[in-house]
């Protein structure tokens, strides 16, 4: 397995709040990472930071043996992919141009798409189950279809770590499982690995092999999911009481509501 990131004593405060404290990650190919927390725990935030888009406020982030803040921003997209919280639909582009976006950290200066780059945009579209949208304007789509469309940017990508925040947000159930299956086939193997935001304890048991859960206080839990998920259900993490019927792949976990 390969290093991807990993986060040493990494400290974020926003204002007077502590959102982690001294968290220690290492994320290592074949591995899948699901981020929970309660609303406001901060999770956002860190996959912010583990992107290099904030600053931490104390501690280190190394990706490809280098410190992430010392990366330029286009060797930086080389090595991470992110997929934001909010998507929008821009200033009436295509949904194939907007998926070539996700090429142009591999283009040289005053370079245009190549033959290669459609050919991997628009197999990302397939793989989306967008691709009969692909000169739609972004303008014109749903939520869900525009999700999917940000979804195909981040896999043409191709970064070896591919960071997504509530990649299953307006996706119906059959485009959730769709999209699941592509994000674990082409996002978690021998060189690659990604970590999603999720609320749904389900999907995170299922499609993770790690989980990483923030109290919103500061403090953290790290690991396996088996051994994270153990915390959750004797723990009030979540702020809320979390059953789990079953073991293993055919485990259920249940919200009680009395």
């Amino acid at each position: 397995m390969t290093v991807l990131l990993e986060a040493r004593e990494l400290r974020i405060e926003r204002g007077e709040r502590q959102l982690c404290t001294a968290l220690d990650l290492r994320i290592e190919s074949t591995q899948s990472w699901a981020l929970l927390g309660r609303n406001g725990a901060g999770k956002t935030t860190l996959l912010h930071t583990l992107a290099g888009l904030h600053m931490p406020t104390a501690g280190s982030i190394t990706c490809a043996e280098q410190a992430l803040h010392t990366l330029a921003p286009r060797a930086r997209a080389q090595h991470i992919a992110v997929l934001l919280q909010h998507s929008g639909p821009g200033f009436g582009a295509s949904v194939l141009e907007t998926v070539l976006t996700g090429r142009h950290p591999h283009l040289g200066a005053f370079s245009w798409e190549s033959r290669d780059d459609i050919a991997i945009a628009t197999r990302c579209l397939a793989i989306a189950g967008v691709e009969g949208l692909a000169q739609r304007p972004l303008t014109t789509l749903s939520g869900g279809e525009l999700r999917r469309v940000e979804i195909a940017r981040v896999l043409a990508q191709q970064a070896p770590l591919a960071l997504f925040d509530e990649p299953f947000n307006h996706l119906d159930i059959a485009h959730q499982a769709a999209i699941l299956r592509a994000l674990r086939t082409h996002c978690v193997g021998p060189a690659n690995a990604m970590l999603m935001v999720v609320h749904d304890l389900n999907i995170a048991w299922h499609a993770c092999t790690h989980w990483l859960l923030l109290d919103g206080h500061g403090g953290w839990h790290a690991g396996p999911r088996d051994t994270v998920a153990e915390r959750v259900l004797r723990e009030p993490l979540l702020g809320h009481p979390v059953e789990r019927l079953g073991e293993g792949e055919r485990a259920v976990f249940r919200i009680p509501l009395d």
